[in-house]
C-alpha cells in the first residue's frame, strides 16, 4: 500500500468508527493477527481520538475474559473466526476489505455472515499530514496495553498520546530514520515492542514490511527473507538476536548487506554472543541494546553495542567478566536516576532502584488508582520532575556514564 491508500483507509475506517460511537476518550480492543486489517485498525482508531488495546488473537481465552472485563473497551474489531471472544464484553466488528479497495466494517452476526454499515465519505488528503491527526500531543490515552508483571496479574498500562508522540520523535532521532528505511514488523501485535516498529516506520516515512510466520521455520530461512525485501532495520527480541548472533558466526547465514541496523530488548544481551556478533558482522551495522518497561513507552534507554559509535571496546567483552552489557543513557527528553531505599540518589558505582520521568511516562494503569499512585509518584530527592516511575529493576550507573542491568527488585 502507498501512503496515499493507508491514509484514504484510515480515514474511511475512522470515520466509519466515529458512526458507530468511537470518540476521544473510547477504547476498542483490537484481536486481530498481523495484517494491514491491524495496522489500519490501529490508526483509524487514534485518528477518532480513541485509544486501541491489542490483545492477542492466539492467547487464553481467560486471559482476554479477564482484560475485556477491566478494560470495558466500546468496541472489538476481530476476525470472523475469533468474533464470539467478545460476545459477553462488546459489540464486535470486522475489517473487510471490498471491490474497488474499499476497507468496510461489517458488525460479526454469525460464522460467515456480517452486516455492512454504510460507507462513509472522506477526501483524499495529503500523506505528508499523516501522522499529526494519528498522533496529538495531548494527554488522552492513545492505546492501552496488558502486561502481567512477575505477579501474572494482568495490568493494563495507558499510554497517552503525547508520550507516543514524543516517543516516535525520540527514536527516529535517535536510530536515524528516514524514508528510505525498509523496517520489519516482527513482534506480536500485543507486545508494545510492535508500537516501536509500527510508528517509527509510518510516521518518518518509511516503509513498513509485515512479517509472515514461515519466515521463522529457521533462521537462514528469515535472514533470505529479510535479504529478499530489502532490510534495513531490524527489530529483534534478545533471546532471538541470541541464535541469530550464533548462526552466523557459525557460517550458517549471512546477515543480508541492506540491514544497516538492528535493534534489540527484552532481556540482558549476552558478552559471548555480542563478541560473535562483532567478529562476524560488517563493522557498519549497528547494533542497539534497548531498555524499557511498557510503563515508559516501548523503551527509555538505548546503548550502541556494536557499528561506528560502539561504546565497548573490543577487549572489554567475550568472557563476562566486566559484568552486564550496558543499557545505555536516555532517550532525548527521558529522565533516569539510581536511588537507594530511602528514595536518595546513589553514587557512581553503587547499586540502586532505576526511577524514571520525561514525557513518555505512562499516564497510569487503568482502573487501578492505587497501583498507579504506588508506582508513579513524586521523590522529593529529585525535583527534577514531578513524577517518577518506580521501575523495581536494580542498576547501577558506571564510571563510563552507562547504566547495567542487574536485575529486579519487586515482585509486582
Amino acid at each position: 500500500m502507498s501512503y496515499a491508500d493507508l491514509l484514504q483507509a484510515v480515514q474511511t475506517v475512522a470515520a466509519q468508527l466515529q458512526q458507530q460511537g468511537a470518540t476521544p476518550g473510547s477504547l476498542i480492543a483490537c484481536m486481530l493477527p498481523r495484517s494491514p486489517e491491524a495496522v489500519i485498525s490501529m490508526l483509524a482508531i487514534l485518528w477518532t481520538g480513541a485509544a486501541f488495546l491489542p490483545l492477542d488473537p492466539a492467547g487464553p481465552m481467560r486471559r482476554s475474559d479477564t482484560v475485556l472485563a477491566q478494560a470495558q473497551p466500546l468496541l472489538g474489531i476481530a476476525t470472523q473466526q475469533d468474533a464470539e471472544r467478545f460476545a459477553p464484553h462488546c459489540r464486535v466488528l470486522c475489517l473487510q476489505r471490498r471491490d474497488h479497495g474499499i476497507w468496510q466494517l461489517v458488525a460479526a452476526v454469525a460464522p460467515g455472515h456480517g452486516i455492512t454499515m454504510p460507507a462513509a465519505d472522506t477526501a483524499p488528503a495529503d500523506a505528508a499530514t499523516f501522522a499529526a491527526p494519528v498522533m496529538p500531543a495531548d494527554d488522552t490515552p492513545a492505546y492501552v496495553i496488558y502486561t502481567s508483571g512477575s505477579t501474572g496479574h494482568p495490568n493494563g498500562v495507558m499510554i497517552g498520546r503525547a508520550a507516543l508522540a514524543h516517543f516516535v520523535a525520540a527514536i527516529g532521532s535517535q536510530y536515524g530514520l528516514t524514508p528510505k528505511a525498509h523496517i520489519l514488523q516482527f513482534a506480536p501485535l500485543h507486545f508494545d515492542a510492535c508500537i516501536e516498529e509500527i510508528f517509527g516506520a509510518l510516521c518518518h516515512g518509511a516503509t513498513l514490511i509485515l512479517r509472515h510466520d514461515a519466515m521463522l521455520d529457521s533462521l537462514p530461512l528469515f535472514l533470505q527473507a529479510c535479504d529478499a525485501m530489502a532490510i534495513s532495520v531490524l527489530d529483534l527480541p534478545t533471546a532471538f538476536w541470541h541464535e541469530l548472533a550464533y548462526c552466523i558466526s557459525e557460517g550458517q547465514a549471512r546477515l543480508p548487506a541492506s540491514v544497516r541496523l538492528v535493534i534489540i530488548g527484552g532481556e540482558a544481551a549476552l558478552p559471548e554472543r555480542l563478541a560473535r556478533w562483532r567478529t562476524s558482522v560488517p563493522g557498519h551495522v549497528v547494533l542497539q541494546n534497548t531498555y524499557g518497561p511498557t510503563e515508559t513507552t516501548v523503551i527509555c534507554s538505548s546503548a550502541a553495542l556494536a557499528g561506528p559509535d560502539c561504546i565497548l571496546p573490543a577487549a572489554s567483552i567475550g568472557n563476562g567478566e566486566a559484568g552486564p552489557l550496558p543499557i545505555g543513557r536516555p532517550l532525548p527528553g527521558v529522565l533516569l536516576a539510581v536511588v537507594d531505599d530511602n528514595g536518595q540518589p546513589c553514587a557512581t558505582g553503587t547499586a540502586g532502584q532505576l526511577q524514571i520521568a520525561g514525557p513518555t511516562l505512562a499516564l497510569g494503569y487503568l482502573a487501578q488508582p492505587a497501583l498507579s499512585a504506588r508506582r508513579f509518584r513524586a521523590l522529593p530527592a529529585l525535583p527534577q520532575a514531578p513524577r517518577w516511575y518506580q521501575s523495581g529493576d536494580r542498576v547501577v550507573l558506571g564510571q563510563d556514564g552507562q547504566l547495567r542491568d542487574l536485575g529486579r527488585l519487586d515482585d509486582e
